[in-house]
């Protein structure tokens, strides 16, 4: 991190082929054409510009499992899914960031063992090391990794911002009930046009 805005960091959240695209091993289940009906990509590369000039740590965590699957961790049953299902393998094409978000060298992309980056990853000691006050949220499902990632983040007493226009789930009732009635116990719902102001400000 910089002297810009330290404290601060930006997490993009399984923005990967796979998750994202329509087309897409788990996208192409409604969450790709939410992430395209929302704009979610455009948003989340809006933050990510800002946060970069701004000089906020930058951090990415993706689905990318191992061949045997040997690194998962999680047995929920929506994990126990995509293993059964041969999904989220670091060897397929949708394991590949976005190229809309692509993560610049030096940029840690980390490979989560279940729905949670902050268990079981080097993103923890990453943000810790930077001092690391306040996270912002990018990314899908707004309900599973965005959702799991705030809770633990305000457990380790960390400030967290969920930037609402830049997440989407597999259906907009589920986008909407966890930005309406379960994040705003754990986190500030924001805009990425407002994330955007703030660092200027």
């Amino acid at each position: 991190m910089n002297d810009g805005k330290p404290g601060r960091a930006l997490l993009l959240l399984d923005l990967q082929d796979g998750v994202c695209r329509a087309d897409g091993e788990i996208g192409r289940h409604g969450i790709g054409a939410q992430v395209a009906e929302r704009g979610v990509l455009t948003a989340a590369a809006r933050a990510l510009a800002s946060a970069r000039e701004h000089g906020v740590l930058i951090a990415y965590a993706r689905l990318a499992f191992d061949d045997a699957y040997a690194t998962l961790a999680s047995h929920a049953p929506r994990v126990r899914a995509m293993r059964e299902a041969g999904l989220g393998l670091a060897s397929s094409p949708g394991a590949t960031i976005c190229h809309e978000v692509a993560p610049r060298a030096g940029e840690p992309v980390v490979a989560k063992v279940g729905i949670d980056p902050l268990i079981g990853t080097p993103l923890l000691p990453v943000l810790a090391g930077a001092g690391v006050r306040e996270v912002a949220l990018a990314g899908v499902a707004t309900n599973h990794v965005v959702e799991s990632t705030a809770r633990h983040a305000a457990d380790l007493g960390l400030s967290v911002v969920v930037l609402e226009d830049a997440c989407a789930a597999p259906t907009a009732e589920l986008h909407r009930h966890a930005i309406e009635a379960t994040l705003p116990f754990y986190a500030t719902i924001a805009s990425v046009h407002d994330y955007v102001t703030g660092l200027a400000g």
